[in-house]
């Protein structure tokens, strides 16, 4: 497998008022199914902690084990790029139902064209939340675990800075022009 979307369901559900993310609807919909719908044809994964995993019955995803317990989307992203076998992984959190079908695309764009790690950024901010992690990635987030910092907007900055830079009008759900695609890594030359 090349590349696969990877859904975070961990957290302790504090902006939900202590209900379950995995189980809020939209429109008769899980929350982490129409972010899943929004990776396109990629196979997706849901990434919950072990305690998690013994209540959660009727995911309708395969389940990867987040090891890592307690110290958020770090260690989802880091347990989904050890355990499964893909050069890299679409990151999304289960609790955003309107996810940008447009930036999934691009930023899938950007990978595939690169093979580097990729990220909207919008003012200054790069989302690490909804982004392309690659196995190089990896080495990154497992030092930061055991350093104790557990900020998946680190990874990024901790990488090479960006190379290529692409604007985009595309989105429906962002102003015009709100975000860039950051593809993070080395110069390449053909």
């Amino acid at each position: 497998m090349e590349v696969a979307g990877l859904i975070l369901m961990g957290g302790r559900n504090s902006r939900m008022d202590g209900k379950k993310k995995a189980y809020l609807t939209y429109r008769n919909r899980y929350f982490y199914q129409l972010a899943a719908e929004a990776m396109g044809d990629i196979p997706v994964y849901l990434s919950v902690s072990r305690q998690e995993q013994q209540t959660e019955e009727r995911l309708l995803y395969p389940v990867v084990e987040d090891c890592y317990m307690g110290i958020g989307p770090v260690g989802g992203i880091a347990s989904g790029l050890q355990s499964l076998p893909v050069r890299a992984l679409l990151v999304a959190p289960c609790d955003l139902p309107l996810l940008d079908k447009r930036l999934i695309e691009l930023l899938l764009d950007s990978w595939r064209r690169t093979g580097l790690p990729a990220a909207a950024e919008s003012e200054g901010w790069i989302n690490p939340l909804v982004a392309i992690y690659t196995k190089d990635c990896l080495l990154v987030l497992q030092k930061q675990i055991r350093d104790g910092n557990y900020r998946a907007s680190h990874c990024m900055r901790q990488l090479p800075p960006p190379h290529t830079q692409r604007l985009t009008s595309h989105s429906t759900a962002l102003p015009r022009n709100a975000f860039r695609i950051l593809t993070i890594g080395p110069t390449t030359t053909n």
